[in-house]
């Protein structure tokens, strides 16, 4: 029994990962860098908690309104880097630090400054899926609703963009947008789906830790998991399946730690804090020669200028 709650508290803390790790990808394929993640996600699980805190603890629409803020960041990003051609870092760098901003102004204006931060209800696993297989039961038949939408998600755009005819069009918007430009596939509309779609999942990562894991808000919550979301989509060289296998390391390394300081052990809290991060920044380097990006990933498009791509 130890060993299946293990095993399913794994699963459990890597959605958040691999859902935001695919919204990158799904961006990335396209040829956009998004590097708000950190920022998005706190900014969703603000929204998310205040929401359903404001309507007397509704956790499924507060889980769809921290969602629905991927819609306007994505369009605000895809305005600034296809439109205004501004430097997809340096727009994405400057959304994060306002994404922070406006999550931290968010709880302020709606809960104030309380000893005792509020809480909403947290969603409970299904438990009239489990049946009695051994293991498979209690591991993947217990999980919150939010688990099961979030691999169904997942899969289904691992089909649509690797699996499908659409899909080669959108790859190739991300390796050579001149040469799918000019065989008719319209590149704007592409990134703005793109980075629609994409920060989405990173929203719904965001909206996920509030209402699956804490049931509160603080502005820790994300605890770097954006930018480690960002490792694990290198380390599955933007392909949104391998990728699980990234998460599943950093999740397994997670419950490590948390198991490590239940039992009371001398390592320092801030040195376990470190070791995600360590061990995410070792894997990269490992794989850093083998790494493939593709080919136009963080270069906006200029139908009138001449680049070679």
């Amino acid at each position: 029994m130890i060993i299946e709650d293990l095993v399913a508290y794994i699963l459990q803390i890597m959605i958040p990962y691999i859902l935001a790790s695919t919204g990158i990808i799904v961006a990335g394929r396209a040829g956009v860098f998004d590097v708000t993640v950190e920022g998005l996600m706190l900014l969703s699980a603000s929204v998310t908690f205040t929401t359903s805190y404001l309507l007397g603890g509704n956790t499924w629409l507060g889980v769809i309104a921290g969602s629905s803020i991927g819609l306007a960041t994505g369009s605000l990003l895809w305005y600034l880097t296809s439109v205004r051609r501004i430097n997809q870092f340096i727009a994405g760098l400057t959304l994060l630090v306002v994404y922070i901003g406006i999550a931290g102004l968010i709880y302020k204006l709606v809960i104030g400054i309380t000893l005792t931060p509020p809480r909403i209800p947290v969603l409970t696993g299904l438990d009239w899926l489990s049946i009695n297989v051994p293991f498979l039961g209690s591991v993947l038949l217990k999980q919150n609703p939010l688990f099961y939408i979030a691999i169904a998600l997942i899969i289904t755009l691992h089909m649509l963009i690797f699996s499908s005819g659409w899909g080669i069009s959108y790859r190739a918007v991300g390796e050579n947008p001149r040469a799918a430009d000019t065989s008719g596939v319209d590149v704007m509309r592409v990134r703005l789906l793109a980075l629609i779609m994409g920060n989405l999942l990173i929203a719904l990562s965001g909206a996920y830790l509030v209402s699956t894991f804490t049931g509160t808000y603080t502005d820790t919550i994300v605890s770097g998991r954006g930018w480690i979301s960002i490792g694990i989509a290198i380390f599955g060289g933007w392909r949104i399946l391998e990728s699980l296998l990234g998460a599943v390391i950093i999740s397994s390394i997670e419950t490590s730690i948390f198991i490590l300081q239940a039992s009371g052990t001398w390592i320092p809290y801030q040195i376990l804090q470190m070791i995600p991060f360590i061990s995410m920044i070792s894997i990269l380097v490992w794989i850093s020669k083998k790494a493939v990006l593709p080919r136009s990933l963080g270069r906006n498009y200029d139908r009138e200028s001449y680049e070679e791509f």
